[in-house]
């Protein structure tokens, strides 16, 4: 084509684009207490039902594997401190049993800009920043399943 064209989320936070096994872009976004995603098309259809994020989540980003499942992650605030989840779309229901992904036991850590890749056994492996009053650090971590 000869223009770009433009579909609008109502994120307040940064958002994350993903294509799936059929090429559909797909964004994700939070959404007061919940990250959603939906197919970048004129319908703004939804990809999966939104996942309960907990509290103020931000910063989603996304990745789809080679079985066409979604995997997000994002940041949410929890007791004073920032933490990092994760959840897998299993065709019928997020999987969120990957836990909560903080690397400082420090009450005031603060987990940011997360990020996502998915090798090549369907593996998420996940990068973030972390800090609290001593430290500052990027932390990697690769699911086992």
């Amino acid at each position: 084509g000869q223009s770009w064209s433009t579909s609008n989320y109502p994120s307040i936070y940064s958002s994350s684009l993903a294509l799936d096994k059929d090429h559909r872009p797909v964004v994700t976004f939070a959404d007061g207490d919940t990250v959603r995603l939906r197919y970048v098309d004129a319908n703004a259809e939804e990809y999966a039902p939104a996942i309960s994020a907990g509290n103020q989540p931000a910063n989603p980003k996304l990745a789809i594997d080679t079985q066409n499942r979604a995997v997000v992650v994002w940041t949410y605030s929890d007791a004073g401190t920032r933490d990092v989840r994760v959840a897998r779309w299993t065709g019928s229901e997020w999987d969120t049993s990957f836990g909560s992904l903080s690397a400082l036991p420090v009450a005031g850590s603060d987990a940011s800009v997360p990020v996502i890749a998915i090798d090549g056994s369907d593996a998420p492996i996940i990068a973030w920043q972390e800090v609290d009053p001593f430290r500052s650090a990027t932390y990697v971590r690769k699911s086992n399943r």
